[in-house]
């Protein structure tokens, strides 16, 4: 639309006028309109070539007129078409992987044939290479994200036609990081699944999933750095977790999670006397009666605690000393088995 494209013009050797034939030429100081612009840099290149630079216009087919210094002059309609510029409404998906391979779709107007596109960072045009693109229509191209190796984030997306006339469109693709795990709490759960996880770390992405081994948990997206999660039924053992991103970015915590037919443990652990500690005993079987008694190092026997059903009782002693104690766990399940533990436990 800005003009600036070099036309060539050719003419007929002859014309034909009332049934007389005469010769047909460019001549010097001849002047070319397109529409109703004229154009510059108009050159005769011979009797019967012309070539000129385009004016600025307005969108759409144009009359190419050529109007010689004696008045003659000639028009050949529609023959010049000014293109629109690009525009970019929306680019789908907005984000992917760092590694690339993102099919997106650039949707918008006034694309091409020939068309390129770049993600770069920054709003200035970009000098780097163009991205492959799989197919252009005048309002849809589909292209393909290289590997990024900058910084994960924001880049925008660039659009230009092979005349020259670009499109920018800011912070219209995303290059997520990838996922990392720091924390999983609990890290073991119940063969029978159920458990329910918290899993802390960065990069989780809305839809993120949750694997132990190969399994494939209930996973609830929290925010960036949280995910929550519901075991599946496993076999008893150590367990890989990982987490995938909807865009294929996965990270894996070895042997992190332990699936257990049983267990017992008290929580915090250490604590603080004025505080108090909860024990608890998890399993797949349901709890008839459960009993603790607590002892010191000596053996002696400081507290005694008993409820029935369920799988915890709470204890609270608020003049207990520094240091450690035993705590012997009775579980009398419904199905008539007994279970006893004896385990360490912190006062700090």
């Amino acid at each position: 639309l800005g003009g600036g494209t070099k036309i060539t013009i050719v003419c007929e050797s002859t014309v034909e006028f009332q049934e007389t034939v005469f010769p047909s030429r460019f001549v010097e100081d001849a002047k070319v309109f397109i529409g109703e612009a004229e154009a510059a840099k108009v050159t005769i290149q011979s009797d019967h070539i012309i070539t000129a630079i385009t004016p600025a216009n307005n969108s759409g087919s144009k009359n190419v007129t050529v109007v010689n210094p004696d008045g003659s002059e000639d028009t050949f309609d529609n023959g010049f078409i000014y293109n629109p510029l690009p525009a970019i409404t929306l680019v789908k998906p907005n984000n992917g992987k760092l590694d690339g391979g993102t099919k997106i779709e650039i949707m918008g107007s006034g694309f091409l044939l020939g068309a390129t596109v770049q993600l770069v960072t920054g709003a200035s045009y970009p000098e780097g290479s163009a991205i492959e693109v799989i197919s252009i229509s005048d309002e849809l191209i589909v292209a393909v994200t290289p590997k990024f190796r900058g910084q994960p984030g924001l880049v925008d997306v660039w659009v230009t036609n092979p005349d020259r006339q670009r499109i920018l469109y800011e912070d219209g693709f995303t290059y997520n990081p990838l996922p990392t795990i720091s924390k999983i709490s609990p890290s073991y759960g119940l063969t029978a699944g159920g458990t329910i996880i918290a899993i802390e770390g960065t990069g989780f992405l809305p839809g993120a999933r949750v694997f132990i081994g190969n399994s494939a948990a209930t996973t609830e997206f929290k925010n960036q750095s949280s995910l929550e999660a519901v075991t599946p039924p496993n076999l008893p053992g150590s367990f890989d977790l990982k987490v995938v991103n909807p865009d294929s970015q996965e990270t894996v915590a070895t042997a992190a999670f332990l699936s257990v037919s049983e267990t017992v443990y008290n929580y915090p652990n250490p604590f603080r006397a004025s505080q108090g500690t909860t024990f608890r005993y998890v399993a797949n079987e349901e709890v008839k009666e459960i009993k603790v008694q607590i002892f010191n190092l000596n053996g002696e026997p400081i507290g005694l605690l008993r409820q029935n059903g369920g799988g915890e009782i709470k204890w609270h002693k608020s003049d207990l000393n520094f240091g450690l104690y035993v705590y012997h766990m009775e579980v009398q399940l419904e199905t008539g088995q007994t279970r006893t533990f004896q385990k360490l436990l912190q006062v700090e």
